[in-house]
């Protein structure tokens, strides 16, 4: 799942979200009389929203945690920090001497 993708799905959770909420309050209302003000549906639909913004982005995050990518150029560096500093130390002393 790429960024657009996520774009898209949060899209489509808001317009899914908007519509459905909009038929239930007015079916609602038709049937029982009470009626939902738009305060509170666009409170649930935005809820709605972040709640799929947010699960997808997990779900991108989890597709992509398999996948490794070098933090630097030196594979000493990126597999092993302590080894690195260790090698560093030891060609300082040996500059010393």
């Amino acid at each position: 799942m790429t960024a657009k993708d996520l774009r898209k799905s949060v899209w489509v959770a808001f317009g899914t979200g908007a519509v459905a909420i909009t038929v239930v309050a007015e079916f609602g209302e038709y049937l029982t009389g009470i009626h939902i003000n738009m305060i509170l549906r666009i409170s649930i639909v935005l809820g709605l929203t972040l709640g799929m913004w947010v699960l997808a982005g997990t779900w991108m995050l989890i597709n992509n945690l398999g996948e490794e990518r070098s933090l630097s150029g030196y594979s000493k560096v990126t597999q092993n920090k302590e080894a690195g500093a260790k090698q560093q130390e030891d060609s300082d002393i040996d500059s010393d001497a």
